[in-house]
């Protein structure tokens, strides 16, 4: 074990039909993975990027409530995940969380929704500060905001960041914003506890997956929260083995789609096994959850 929770995962490789039996062999499991980089290849132009035929029939397939119930949490939008995806019957978490839908729950953080016009403000104020910076791009995302260094030539990539940083300190103090950078991104949202780990919370209780496995796969530093959330569950991050994550498995995109299709491939004999009870979770108090 590394300092602060962090550890070198196992490869998932070794591991991937042990742990399909385990998810398979559960009365309820939650199985959750980001987007960008884990079920699709990071992109330079992030508006590419699109789910395959294979792999969202495989997710489809995998969808079999109330035995697992499949959610996308991701950093997009959600709209513009659910898009991306396009399988209608599973959940979509989008801005890291910060809104979600799926099964008859919309839910956005009360605390996000009221930085709306704070975010807007600093949006106009960032299209003229990253204007002269070649390859910078701002992304409006309702809940939050991104600014895309992807494309911006290494010895700039500070000047960004500096833009950024002052922009976000300018805002009112009552409103307060947090900074996180992510892999070729720099991420601007509410500074609200609330994240991807809360948001695979939330979803456990309110899909009445709580006492069962939780599967997170990702690739990301926004994907730490969630890994930690799911600690004694199935944790998979996508990347390098020697990058020290709260994530118990590391895996390549080619393993993940691999670890997925198992459990696809065994669902058949999974649909003839009875289904326990749900157990009733917490149902969020009124000023969590706006909408249905």
């Amino acid at each position: 074990m590394t300092p602060d929770g962090f550890r070198m995962p196992l490869p998932l490789r070794d591991h991937s039909d042990s742990l399909a039996a385990a998810i398979l062999a559960a009365d309820r499991a939650l199985l959750c993975t980001d987007f960008d980089g884990t079920l699709v290849p990071l992109q330079d132009d992030a508006a590419s990027c699109r789910l395959d035929a294979p792999v969202r029939e495989i997710l489809a397939s995998l969808h079999t409530p109330p035995r697992i119930h499949v959610a996308i949490v991701s950093g997009r939008r959600l709209a513009d995940v659910r898009d991306r995806v396009g399988i209608a019957a599973i959940t979509y978490a989008g801005n890291h969380g910060l809104e979600i839908e799926g099964r008859g729950m919309v839910f956005r953080e009360p605390t996000a929704v009221a930085c709306h016009d704070v975010l807007q403000s600093l949006a106009d104020d960032l299209d003229v500060f990253l204007a002269g910076i070649d390859g910078a791009r701002l992304e409006r995302k309702g809940l939050s905001l991104t600014v895309h260094f992807r494309q911006v030539r290494t010895d700039a990539v500070a000047a960004v960041r500096a833009v950024v940083a002052r922009a976000v300190g300018q805002t009112t103090p009552t409103s307060p914003l947090r900074i996180r950078r992510g892999k070729g991104v720099f991420e601007i949202r509410p500074d609200v506890d609330w994240n991807k780990g809360r948001a695979v919370e939330w979803l456990a209780d309110r899909l009445g997956c709580a006492p069962g496995p939780r599967v997170f796969i990702g690739d990301d530093e926004t994907d730490e929260d969630a890994f930690a959330a799911c600690r004694q569950g199935i944790t998979i991050r996508v990347g390098h083995p020697d990058t020290p994550t709260a994530a118990r498995y590391v895996a390549t995109s080619a393993d993940v789609r691999r670890f997925l299709a198992v459990m696809a491939s065994r669902i058949a004999g999974f649909d003839d096994r009875p289904v326990a009870p749900a157990a009733h979770g917490r149902h969020p108090p009124a000023d969590e959850c706006c909408g249905r």
